[in-house]
């Protein structure tokens, strides 16, 4: 996901509030998008020329990642309760602009590290072109021993240390269903709307799960009860939505609550396990990397100084 994305909805948003309809705005949505999402963005609109469902021709734009799912959300609320979709889509926008930066400063901070990490792992293996200055063979039974040991020993410790350094977080699942709650009930829409567009929109993760507690629901359940009888993470959401009940405090306050608390614990854990990797290095770089440097770079000019 790229702010070019964020970019986009904001056209679309505009669009409606120059009063295009939701057809027309999507029709005419490529001729102000971005121009790396124009050929994308131009196939959603034939689709609806074609007579396709706005929601559904974005709903198919798979290139658009995540963002089609509740962009078709918007359009899905829109058409049931005539809630505002401009204001939907900007929110849309706004949540997708927080999300690239979140990625982008987690992705620059592991970025760094495991550059930092592979450069001072790979060392080792600059000294096998000043190999030969050491006027000892490298193509003998000892050399071509010692060049192969410590060029396994520093590939070894570089793929150590890679390990170590911890990928991005993903955007958590439950987090932008919570959010997704949150835009419809700001929106207008009842929490029974709300969950049908949270349904349509989960991602596979957690979609069994929802699924599970709607049938709950059909079957006369409460949905704070149906969300609460679940063994996985959407039970987060039960007590979010009871706690709104409780204290009278709007259940979209609570849900986008909810969704910063669960992306700020992300990205501390992110954080920790950043600080916690150079730690863990000692053991790659004892290990691996210093006896890589003593074959590679101190072994042959001993054994040119001193033939074994």
């Amino acid at each position: 996901m790229t702010a070019e994305f964020a970019e986009a909805v904001d056209a679309l948003a505009s669009l409606i509030r120059a009063g295009a309809s939701p057809r027309a705005a999507v029709t005419l949505w490529p001729e102000h998008a971005p121009s790396s999402l124009k050929r994308v963005l131009e196939r959603v609109a034939r689709r609806v020329t074609l007579g396709a469902a706005p929601e559904h021709a974005i709903r198919a734009a798979r290139e658009l990642d995540e963002v089609s799912d509740a962009i078709a959300a918007a359009f899905v609320v829109h058409r049931s309760s005539g809630a505002s979709l401009a204001e939907m889509l900007e929110r849309v926008s706004a949540a997708t602009r927080r999300r690239v930066e979140a990625n982008r400063s987690a992705g620059a901070g592991s970025a760094g590290a495991r550059m930092s990490a592979r450069l001072v792992a790979g060392l080792p293996l600059a000294f096998v072109p000043l190999m030969p200055a050491a006027r000892s063979s490298m193509f003998d039974v000892t050399g071509s021993a010692i060049l192969i040991l410590g060029v396994a020993l520093c590939a070894g410790g570089l793929r150590w240390v890679s390990s170590l350094i911890p990928a991005p977080p993903r955007d958590d699942e439950v987090a932008q269903v919570a959010e997704c709650l949150a835009g419809v009930l700001r929106a207008g829409g009842t929490l029974a709307v709300a969950m049908s567009v949270a349904l349509a929109v989960a991602p596979e993760e957690i979609r069994n799960e929802l699924e599970r507690a709607a049938r709950r629901v059909r079957l006369g359940v409460g949905w704070t009860r149906a969300l609460s009888l679940s063994e996985g993470p959407v039970n987060a959401l039960a007590p979010a939505i009871a706690r709104s009940y409780r204290r009278g405090l709007p259940a979209a306050d609570v849900l986008e609550e909810l969704a910063r608390g669960r992306r700020a614990a992300a990205a501390s854990d992110f954080e920790v396990a950043l600080r916690r990797a150079p730690v863990m290095m000692v053991l790659p770089l004892t290990l691996c990397v210093l006896p890589a440097y003593a074959l590679l770079g101190l072994a042959p000019f001993v054994r040119g100084i001193a033939p074994l």
